[in-house]
């Protein structure tokens, strides 16, 4: 890399907990031979993710067959 170009670093996050996780990114630098480590989060706030999974979905029929085969409907 050359003084002055950028470095760009993509980050995915994922979890399998159905809660929020927050979290911060720390850099580990090493600049004209000098260690660094530069804290990056959220404009002033931790990163925050998420389970991308659905939650419980709960549905009732439309209509129905009642025990003696009669056709109801749900309302």
């Amino acid at each position: 890399m050359r003084k002055g170009e950028t470095e760009v670093f993509d980050l995915e996050a994922h979890t399998s907990k159905r809660e929020i996780i927050e979290w911060n990114i720390l850099l580990k630098l090493t600049i004209a031979g000098e260690d660094r480590e530069i804290e990056i989060q959220d404009r002033g706030a931790p990163f925050r993710t998420s389970d991308a999974r659905p939650g419980k979905i709960y549905g009732w029929p439309v209509d129905w067959t009642d025990p003696t085969g009669a056709w109801r409907a749900a309302f």
